[in-house]
């Protein structure tokens, strides 16, 4: 990588980082613009020439947590888990970052599932949550184990339609402490339905 595209690197990291400090200590809607720029020793415009608004941000951030998983989905897969086993190691480190960044990751989910579509298609390409999505239904079809290959498309919509609605409901509806056991019993319910019956 040239000189130029390091510094740009480097300098999207910053703000990705400040911001992440900022959203954790005071929230996202009471962070603005201004306050990432001035937390990461830059300009506005310099925010703004990377970011066009914060939840740019926030789904740059949601991609590294969708990293941190997708590495707990690989591990599973290198131990030749079941879809079970592989899928609740991925909910377990879902609910790590939960623990770990709980307002954050709220409000990553809500963009996933913002009204706006285009807001939608951006946070997805941005978070690449797909590609996890994918590869577990993928080893499903490859297996045998997925009740309608046809429907697996429905699937992967449904799958993160459920986790985000947990996600965006955890804390309100239910304590935090209750999540890891929301998410499992959300998986148990998908597999149901996705899985050949034993």
């Amino acid at each position: 990588m040239a000189s130029r595209e390091l510094k740009k690197a480097a300098t999207r990291e910053a703000l990705i980082d400040a911001a992440a400090r900022l959203f954790a200590e005071r929230g996202v809607e009471r962070t603005r613009m201004d306050d990432i720029a001035r937390a990461a020793g830059m300009s506005r415009t310099s925010v703004f020439n990377y970011f066009g608004y914060k939840e740019m941000i926030l789904s740059e951030i949601g991609a590294r947590y969708v990293a941190e998983i997708a590495g707990t989905a690989q591990e599973a897969g290198a131990r030749d888990a079941s879809p079970k086993e592989q899928l609740g190691a991925m909910t377990d480190t879902l609910a790590d970052i939960a623990e770990r960044d709980p307002a954050i990751l709220s409000a990553v989910a809500r963009e996933l599932m913002h009204p706006d579509p285009e807001r939608r298609r951006q946070a997805a390409a941005t978070m690449r949550y797909g590609e996890v999505v994918d590869a577990t239904l993928d080893r499903l079809v490859a297996t045998g184990l997925m009740r309608d290959p046809s429907q697996r498309d429905s699937y992967a919509r449904m799958m993160v339609d459920v986790v985000a609605g947990i996600l965006i409901r955890a804390g309100g509806d239910f304590p935090m402490s209750q999540l890891r056991g929301e998410l499992r019993r959300s998986v148990d319910v998908i597999l149901d339905g996705v899985l050949l019956p034993a």
